[in-house]
């Protein structure tokens, strides 16, 4: 009895360390998304994403020409969410994605972690659980489910999930 009320003890001194030296012990998530005509599928997927991420991100293209900018708006102040929308000229993949991650610092470097979706993509809230991530392992996998496409729905598993750092770029090499 005596032993536990000591291990208790430690434990509460070694969480209220963490917080006065400024270390999370709760990791915290913002998602980035790159958007373009993408109403239909924020309006699909966005409400679960509402479920694991505390923070967003959408780099939207200036050619959209449907309400994904106003969706967005709608559905995460519905949620009380804390978002930021840049729109940009789609240049590449690689650039849109590491503008979504220079975002992601700058706004929100209060997040430990940062993933990189699509917003045809639908969490899989049981790989997905910010109480199980790692606060210093740098890339972690998830599963995502893709858009039905054909009457057929698929996974990936994906390892887009990574620590929020400054510098985080992303070269993606099969669209450019």
């Amino acid at each position: 009895m005596y032993v536990n009320r000591i291990c208790a003890l430690v434990l509460v001194v070694l969480a209220l360390t963490s917080i006065a030296l400024g270390q999370q012990t709760r990791a915290s998530l913002v998602l980035t998304m790159l958007c373009r005509d993408e109403d239909v599928n924020l309006k699909a997927n966005l409400p679960a994403w509402t479920r694991v991420a505390d923070y967003f991100v959408f780099v939207l293209d200036n050619r959209t020409t449907d309400g994904s900018a106003s969706t967005i708006q709608a559905i995460l102040s519905k949620a009380g969410k804390q978002f930021k929308i840049v729109m940009n000229d789609f240049t590449g993949f690689g650039a849109a994605r590491t503008l979504g991650l220079t975002a992601a610092w700058d706004n929100f470097p209060q997040a430990t972690h940062v993933m990189i979706s699509d917003p045809d993509w639908a969490p899989n809230l049981p790989t997905i659980n910010l109480r199980e991530l790692d606060l210093s392992a740098d890339v972690f996998r998830f599963t995502s489910i893709d858009a039905p496409r054909n009457g057929h729905t698929s996974t990936r598993k994906m390892d887009w999930l990574l620590r929020n750092r400054q510098g985080l770029s992303m070269k993606y090499h099969l669209h450019e």
